[in-house]
């Protein structure tokens, strides 16, 4: 069984090595930057919330459930208040 080998385009010259790799591109940047704040809710409530977010295939409550959850919240609470004075 032979171990295959990555080949990448080199260039030697007397001053340097270059290695040429493909480029990845960058992330676009977010339209709607996030903002960080911090609250302090009763853990009661919190521990509520984490069972109801807990993945059992991951063994954890997902990275982002959390901002997700707290997400869809508020814009249905904004939605509501939006509604109610129209």
């Amino acid at each position: 069984m032979r171990a295959s080998l990555v080949q990448f385009p080199i260039t030697i010259t007397p001053t340097q090595i270059s290695v040429k790799r493909k480029q990845s591109m960058a992330r676009p940047k977010k339209t709607d930057r996030p903002v960080e704040k911090n609250i302090s809710l009763p853990q009661s409530v919190v521990v509520r919330v984490e069972l109801e977010l807990f993945s059992e295939l991951e063994g954890k409550v997902p990275f982002g459930a959390w901002q997700r959850y707290i997400v869809r919240l508020v814009e249905a609470d904004l939605a509501k208040r939006e509604a109610k004075s129209s």
